[in-house]
């Protein structure tokens, strides 16, 4: 399934999360976000608290969408820039089932989900299976773009040993990579 949710984020949460992210990526760059693996020059928070927040706390809006009862996997905030590109991939297991919510863009920017383009403003989400449908994105025309990325698994399906995706603390994807990629 893949669904667009108008209005994900209210307007103060919103407004409050952008204003956090604005400054974790342009304020704290130096000791918050990290080197994106999978885009070059592109920035990533993983796991951080105010994302995981939503991870927990919008998931009864996830499993209401795909009828589940969900466990939070984690939280993946990134910072596009200009002519960053999302290659066409499908997800690992711990994203069964996601949301990618639009923090912010200076112009609309589809994502491309089983060869169809969907598009959101600020605010709106995207729900979708992310190991089933191979996704990307063009080459972004505009200046920044902050996407938070939920991920979930099914509490009775096949990944339920992926709930948590393993962490009990705040670590970075380069070390959640070096399990995957052995």
């Amino acid at each position: 399934m893949i669904k667009s949710y108008k209005n994900f984020l209210t307007k103060r949460e919103l407004e409050g999360v952008k204003e956090y992210f604005e400054r974790c990526f342009f304020k704290n760059q130096t000791t918050r976000p990290k080197e994106d693996i999978m885009i070059k020059d592109a920035l990533c928070i993983y796991g951080d608290p105010v994302a995981e927040y939503f991870l927990c706390s919008k998931k009864h809006l996830v499993e209401k969408e795909f009828k589940k009862k969900l466990i939070p996997t984690y939280s993946y905030t990134r910072l596009y820039y200009n002519k960053q590109a999302l290659y066409k991939h499908v997800d690992r297991n711990a994203c069964e089932i996601s949301a990618t919510i639009n923090i912010w863009q200076d112009i609309d920017w589809p994502i491309y989900m089983d060869g169809k383009p969907y598009t959101a403003k600020s605010g709106d989400a995207l729900f979708y299976e992310g190991p089933k449908y191979e996704h990307w994105r063009d080459p972004y025309k505009g200046e920044t773009c902050c996407q938070l990325f939920m991920h979930y698994v099914d509490e009775k399906g096949p990944h339920i040993n992926d709930g948590y995706d393993g962490a009990n603390e705040l670590i970075y994807p380069k070390e959640i990579y070096k399990k995957w990629f052995k």
